[in-house]
């Protein structure tokens, strides 16, 4: 393969995009001293970054020439193919639950075990190993290297992972830069390839009485039973939403005003670098990264402790809310009356408001057809919902992409624009999820299967 066929990935938010001030900006926050008070001047770290893309690409010309990288062609989101396990090569079965990362992937069993499959390169997986998979594997423990058991909530981040147990305690691996895994153990070139739990602030020593997660970028989130938020990890946008900037390597409780906590949450979701809290009157509450309006507060303005998200006729709030997804730069919400809206980075093909590139009030998602919505997800560029009558939905822009072993990158050969919204019949679906590229779906008899980026 010539070396113009690879892509160097300097700015992990947008994998396959050619530099600009955003992937500056990105990579200023990668040189910050830790009190965030020393930062390299944005000149600096453009002759840096454009340097180590020269030393980088000549490094790829001489590989190029020795060796054959083997690449992956995409699927196109009609031709799903089934995900097979490492021990028995058969299907995957007896799965309950879904999630995908930008390039791995994380289901749970019936039995409480989880599995694994995908990019490997930060120990996302959790196999112990840092071997990206073909096949699904199953999740170790870092202390005895037994199998993680008793789960019953998983949550892919970007490059890290999280498991919910029965009794209540959290269980990451996977990248650890900015203590994302919730161990007190993050730092520079940290990660954990087996399952560590998820430490606390005070007695008991582990958090606990959690019963719902999710994980963004490089921040996990976690739904108390009294309805409080717990986050943890990097939090230079404000996307812990505990009055701060500073990232927090255990957990943090989000507040809601200068001296009282978030309450009366009943769903979370994080994103790249924002957070969705839903709760228990319908109404949405948003915080961290806002450049694109993601938080839905007619703003562009980040924001480090939770606001309520406005309606489309500004400046009443937002209300009769069911449910919400936070995208990677947009979110979604749906509301009682089934209307589904979305706000922040919209792309052709994901509102009927297609002139704009980001909105910061929710707009009305065209639909066409009024069954109930029963999932709702977000991948990097496209949406996908799931339909009562296992009619699924997606619109946005999905592509064919290249992935290189060699490399580990990702290239766009050719991109498809969806128009909103295209539905199609799949006899048997209970969930979906859209990891960055992808999108994979849980049926009725357990088997899971993946479109849009096929690991092989």
């Amino acid at each position: 393969m010539p070396a113009a066929g690879f892509i160097i990935t300097l700015s992990q938010g947008f994998p396959y995009r050619r530099l600009d001030e955003q992937d500056v900006r990105m990579a200023k926050r990668r040189f910050l001293i830790r009190d965030k008070e020393t930062v390299i001047p944005d000149t600096e770290v453009l002759l840096l970054m454009l340097s180590l893309t020269a030393i980088l690409s000549a490094l790829l010309v001489i590989v190029s020439t020795v060796f054959t990288p083997v690449s992956v062609q995409a699927i196109c989101w009609e031709n799903f193919v089934q995900v097979h396990n490492s021990v028995t090569h058969n299907s995957l079965a007896g799965v309950t639950a879904i999630s995908a990362g930008w390039n791995h992937f994380v289901v749970l069993k019936e039995d409480g075990t989880v599995w694994t499959w995908g990019l490997n390169n930060y120990g996302q997986l959790g196999d112990g190993t840092n071997t990206d998979r073909r096949l699904a594997v199953q999740v170790i423990n870092a202390g005895d290297s037994s199998f993680l058991s008793e789960v019953i909530a998983v949550a892919a981040g970007d490059y890290h992972t999280l498991a919910l147990r029965s009794d209540g305690t959290v269980w990451a691996w996977g990248r650890n830069e900015f203590g994302q895994l919730g161990n007190n153990a993050g730092g520079w070139g940290r990660f954990s390839n087996r399952a560590v739990q998820v430490m606390a602030h005070t007695d008991p020593a582990f958090l606990g009485n959690i019963i719902a997660i999710s994980a963004g970028h490089e921040h996990s989130v976690a739904l108390s039973l009294d309805g409080t938020v717990w986050t943890w990890g990097d939090n230079f946008f404000g996307q812990l939403g505990d009055g701060s900037n500073h990232e927090s390597h255990l957990p943090v409780r989000v507040v809601a005003a200068s001296t009282d906590f978030l309450e009366e949450i009943s769903a979370i979701s994080a994103a790249h670098e924002h957070t969705l809290a839903l709760d228990i009157h319908g109404r949405l509450f948003a915080w961290g990264w806002n450049e694109f309006g993601q938080l839905g507060d007619g703003t562009n303005v980040n924001q480090n402790t939770p606001v309520l998200v406005l309606g489309p006729d500004f400046p009443g709030f937002l209300d009769g809310i069911v449910s919400a997804t936070a995208g990677y730069y947009r979110s979604y919400a749906v509301r009682d009356d089934g209307s589904v809206l979305t706000w922040g980075w919209i792309r052709v093909g994901q509102s009927d408001d297609c002139a704009t590139i980001s909105r910061s009030l929710p707009v009305r998602v065209p639909r066409s057809n009024d069954g109930e919505i029963s999932r709702i997800v977000a991948g990097f560029e496209h949406t996908a919902f799931l339909m009562d009558d296992s009619q699924l939905c997606l619109w946005g822009r999905i592509g064919e992409m290249l992935y290189d072993k060699e490399s580990r990158t990702l290239s766009v050969i050719e991109r498809h624009e969806i128009d909103p919204v295209h539905c199609k019949n799949y006899s048997g679906i209970i969930d979906v999820a859209a990891g960055g590229i992808s999108t994979v779906l849980l049926m009725n008899d357990g088997t899971v299967w993946i479109c849009c980026y096929s690991y092989r």
